[in-house]
């Protein structure tokens, strides 16, 4: 460097000086809200993580749920079961496992809303419901393995009188009855993911529910059915849990690969939920009635907006035409959105999402 040229020497006392930190702090504020401003502004990252986070509240109420249905059986078994017949009993325990199963997934993700009008009403749906399938199918799944059984144990039969060891029948039984328990859990799992769905009041919601149902209770049934019989108290809770935790992951899984249109919260209340689009048209407002509730924010009305499917295009309106939001930064009551737009209602900043096939919008909700 030539010594006709001053050098700038800035010392650690100025560099960390309360004003330059000040200043940093503004500079680096501003580049965040540069960067969720900007149209279309998603990243990986965030996607996997709502969805993610969804299944895993999925996965942990079911697994509360289980273990909320042992306890109810236990507390049957300890009571009135004991002056009831076998078949009974049986179908107490399949109500329960939809009662906990069904009725904890539906009210915890009505929790998530934190309104207690929501939760009133996710209970009030879901517990008559939970109770009727779980009666009607427990009692169908508790004929199936009878049925099964029987078949089975004729089998057994003959073999031990075609010369067959009874140890090697009794082998022989036990190992082929893991299907048949395993067919019944799954018929449980259907009375679960019904309540789930029924709830929901959305028929895309409610197969994707019974279907995660029917996996959840499948795999958890064979399971139990490996622990043995001296571990009978402990082969029961872990049913339950497992059976509990298998059904609402496999909802979650099941819903976060066939979801195809979705906002996020990027601002406000329950920042970063994701609420999947089951319907042709969903409306948004700070009341119960709004099918996605938007807490915390008094500058949105109990029923704000709508956001709906026409002619395969995806269209956000306000209903109060006087009450406009912003949608990409630009103040509207009726506009047509696509993938990534950020729509501004009140203070609370959501973010619409879809999956496309190739370069066009994939058609609806439905």
């Amino acid at each position: 460097m030539s010594p006709n040229i001053d050098s700038v020497v800035i010392t650690g006392s100025e560099l960390n000086s309360t004003e330059n930190l000040a200043q940093a702090r503004r500079m680096k504020e501003s580049e965040e809200q540069s960067k969720r401003a900007s149209v279309g502004a998603q990243t990986k990252p965030s996607k996997l993580s709502s969805g993610a986070a969804a299944t895993f509240y999925l996965s942990a109420s079911g697994l509360v749920g289980g273990i909320v249905a042992f306890l109810l059986d236990q507390l049957y078994e300890a009571t009135v079961g004991a002056n009831t017949s076998d078949f009974n009993q049986s179908i107490f325990s399949c109500i329960f496992l939809a009662l906990g199963n069904g009725l904890t997934v539906t009210v915890a993700e009505a929790l998530t809303t934190r309104s207690g009008e929501k939760i009133r009403l996710a209970f009030e749906i879901a517990f008559p419901i939970s109770i009727y399938f779980g009666v009607v199918l427990g009692s169908i799944a508790e004929l199936i393995f009878l049925n099964a059984i029987s078949g089975l144990i004729r089998q057994e039969n003959f073999l031990t009188s075609s010369g067959t060891s009874t140890e090697a029948a009794a082998s022989w039984l036990a190992n082929h009855s893991h299907f048949a328990r395993a067919l019944c859990w799954a018929v449980l799992g259907i009375a679960a993911g019904l309540t789930v769905g029924v709830a929901s009041r959305s028929l895309k919601r409610t197969l994707l529910s019974v279907g995660g149902g029917v996996l959840g209770g499948f795999f958890g049934g064979l399971l139990t059915d490996f622990f043995p019989n001296n571990l009978q108290w402990i082969s029961q809770i872990f049913g339950f849990a497992f059976m509990g935790l298998l059904v609402g992951l496999s909802m979650g899984l099941l819903e976060q690969v066939a979801k195809m249109q979705w906002i996020e919260i990027v601002k406000g209340g329950r920042e970063g939920k994701q609420y999947i689009l089951y319907k042709p048209e969903v409306t948004l407002g700070s009341s119960a009635s709004a099918e996605i509730t938007l807490t915390r924010d008094d500058g949105i009305l109990p029923i704000h907006a709508r956001i709906f499917t026409r002619y395969s295009r995806m269209y956000f309106e306000c209903i109060d035409e006087s009450k406009p939001a912003l949608v990409d930064g630009t103040e509207t009551v009726f506009t047509m959105i696509s993938n990534g737009a950020e729509i501004q209602i009140g203070e609370t900043i959501v973010r619409f999402r879809e999956r496309k096939a190739g370069a066009e919008v994939v058609a609806g909700i439905s």
